[in-house]
């Protein structure tokens, strides 16, 4: 675990967090300093990030690390996520979203290679738009994509963390479908509908994709894990959404 002071990596120093739920006042890591999160561990830092070194939020077979800063961040991360390669049409599938800004898909772990899959959906259309026809090329905050991958392995994500609210409105309502596909688009799991999120005109229960191609229902209080996309359905064409970082919470529910 961590003591709950401010902590600075320096040049050189490596620094683990493997506390179930650890909290310090600052963190800081200066060039070439290393620090990680653990898989299955958590950390929250209730002041202020500041990364000039190497900060990565860990992801393996047994769970991925949490990581919730309430103050200010500035500088990257690397955030991992496991995923179990696809065996069969009743395996393999997930809703991923990305907790990083903008993330650029092409030449990383996450693009897929011949036999992997990466779609977004279109309301619009009711269709899966998929990747390797151009559809999209980067992963727009607060989405989610189904993805499928041959072969288990640890992808990454790289870059500026999201750490604000992200609201959508006015999401396509066609011939009575609704349903958008959405991410939780920070470093640690959601409660979905815990009381700050805002909903106008949105359906008061998500949807979570099992990866047997079924969902569960998740109603008030559930629970959203890190790097998991979700279904909303609007029940008008004039509808609002906010995904609040209020609701960030430490949970190691599998996806």
């Amino acid at each position: 675990g961590i003591a709950s002071s401010s902590v600075t990596i320096n040049n050189g120093a490596i620094l683990k967090s493997d506390g179930n739920n650890s909290t310090i006042s600052a963190l800081t890591i200066n060039s070439g300093g290393q620090f990680t999160v653990e898989p299955s561990k958590a950390l929250t830092v209730s002041g202020n990030f500041s990364n000039s070194g190497s900060s990565t939020i860990k992801s393996d077979a047994t769970g991925t690390g949490s990581f919730i800063v309430n103050g200010t961040i500035s500088g990257n991360i690397t955030s991992e996520r496991y995923i179990a390669g696809y065996t069969s049409a009743s395996d393999g599938w997930h809703l991923i979203s990305s907790p990083v800004n903008n993330f650029s898909i092409a030449s990383t772990t996450l693009a897929p290679g011949a036999n992997d899959d990466l779609f977004w959906y279109d309301e619009t259309q009711h269709l899966w738009m998929n990747y390797k026809e151009g559809s999209f090329t980067t992963f727009t905050n607060g989405y989610g994509y189904l993805c499928a991958y041959e072969n288990t392995s640890t992808k990454s994500f790289s870059g500026t963390p999201n750490h604000s609210d992200l609201t959508f409105t006015n999401l396509s309502r066609t011939s009575n479908r609704g349903y958008h596909a959405l991410g939780n688009p920070f470093q640690s799991a959601l409660k979905w509908n815990d009381g700050n999120w805002a909903l106008t005109d949105v359906n008061a229960n998500a949807y979570l994709l099992n990866n047997g191609g079924t969902y569960s229902t998740i109603s008030a209080n559930g629970i959203i894990p890190s790097n998991q996309g979700f279904f909303v359905r609007v029940l008008s064409g004039t509808n609002s959404v906010t995904i609040p970082k209020a609701a960030r919470v430490h949970d190691n529910t599998p996806w």
